[in-house]
């Protein structure tokens, strides 16, 4: 018996087709919709989301799909931009006022005559907007830099899994104790 079953069994061998003779044709399964959005996110590059954004603000989040955060950027720094016209335009009017004052002409008046008596009182007016104008220009530049760092920041948790199976594991390993957090699949 046990001379039969090898006989057959070394027929069988010999009659089959090589592995090189063989051909099949299997084509690999169409990628499904959730695995072609997992490969594109997988593609995108925190850095380039962030120099975008650098360059071009809110381009950084058309790059990472998220085109419904461009009004929000756009705000934030028209009104930065406007804050900076308002207190430019403050600071050049009480500019104007305290040379004017300063100047010992009396042929000439500035618009504060009647509000502000001294000239002392329309420095501390010029500087006041001086300050809020330079705290402006900071708060444009903040913005359009938080912008980029959004975008970054945006790119990466693109790539963060949330899968519903995250796990937590406890051991102990060696003669010390230790702990293991391992936030992957867990079987």
């Amino acid at each position: 018996m046990k001379w039969t079953f090898f006989l057959v069994l070394l027929w069988l061998a010999t009659a089959l087709p090589g592995q090189d003779s063989l051909s099949v044709n299997i084509s690999p399964p169409e990628p499904s919709i959730a695995d072609t959005i997992k490969h594109r996110i997988k593609e995108k590059s925190p850095n380039k989301a962030a120099i975008y954004s650098l360059v071009l603000p809110g381009a950084g989040q058309v790059y990472n799909g998220k085109a419904w955060k461009v009004p929000i950027v756009y705000a934030a720094l028209g009104t930065s931009y406007y804050f900076i016209r308002t207190n430019k335009a403050q600071y050049h009017r009480f500019r104007d006022a305290y040379l004017i004052r300063i100047d010992d002409d009396p042929n000439t008046s500035d618009e504060f005559v009647d509000l502000i008596p001294t000239a002392e009182g329309i420095k501390s007016y010029r500087d006041q907007a001086r300050r809020y104008m330079e705290i402006s220009y900071f708060s444009f530049g903040f913005v359009w830099l938080l912008n980029s760092i959004e975008a970054y920041v945006d790119c990466h948790l693109l790539q963060f899994d949330i899968s519903e199976d995250l796990s937590l594991a406890i051991g102990k390993y060696n003669p010390g104790i230790s702990i293991q957090i391992n936030l992957g699949r867990h079987k």
